[in-house]
């Protein structure tokens, strides 16, 4: 209700609001009790969980800038780790009593391992080629760095035979994509050299059952 400085009548008293919020594991206590002085009140200091509303407010800074420096689990959380093997392997397609057919995989395995990760998770996929020849890895569809992109005299120098690559980007969009090389594609996707990359949306999306399909012919 407002009322002139001079007017000797007083607002009725109200009782005082109190609110209690917990912030990073900090229980900050604040009681509105403003409207139950007097415009020519005195000033004063509050107190909240043993600290003024000024110390509060300076110490406020600290934990602003300590929020932004992840703990060992937030950075875990952040990012996943893979490790991509391409070499030469045997396996058999069509069934037991067949004979195995020569095929050039990652981690021995014709589709290569599912990767998946997170919409704003970030991504290391180191690559070893024990192939005899160049190779390296593309991710298709995605939208990332060129020094990431795995096309070979274009965005990066191919990987040696023996050698190794580490890819590490941030997914921009959620969706279903594959990766496969851009040396002699024909020939080394055809031989084996692909896999999924699922970026899944931040929040899971209700379905009854999901099937990861890869075909080939």
């Amino acid at each position: 209700m407002p009322f002139a400085a001079g007017n000797s009548a007083r607002p009725p008293l109200r009782t005082p609001t109190i609110i209690d919020t917990s912030i990073n594991g900090y229980l900050v206590h604040r009681m509105t009790d403003v409207t139950n002085r007097g415009p020519d009140a005195a000033p004063r200091l509050s107190r909240v969980d043993g600290l003024t509303r000024r110390e509060f407010v300076l110490s406020g800074g600290a934990l602003a800038a300590a929020a932004l420096v992840p703990s060992p689990s937030r950075a875990a959380a952040s990012r996943r780790d893979y490790r991509l093997v391409s070499s030469a392997a045997r396996l058999s397609l069509v069934g037991a009593g067949r004979p195995p057919t020569a095929l050039w995989c990652f981690n021995g395995q014709v589709p290569g391992p599912e990767i998946r990760v997170r919409l704003g998770q970030s991504l290391g996929i180191a690559v070893d080629n024990r192939l005899d020849g160049d190779t390296t890895v593309h991710w298709h569809g995605l939208r990332i760095a060129n020094a990431m992109d795995g096309v070979p005299g274009l965005t990066q120098p191919p990987i040696a035979a023996g050698a190794s690559f580490a890819y590490e980007f941030t997914p921009p969009d959620a969706g279903t994509f594959w990766y496969h090389p851009h040396v002699r594609s024909s020939e080394q996707q055809g031989r084996g050299l692909h896999g999924v990359l699922i970026v899944d949306e931040p929040s899971p999306i209700a379905v009854d059952r999901e099937l990861v399909w890869v075909l080939d012919d």
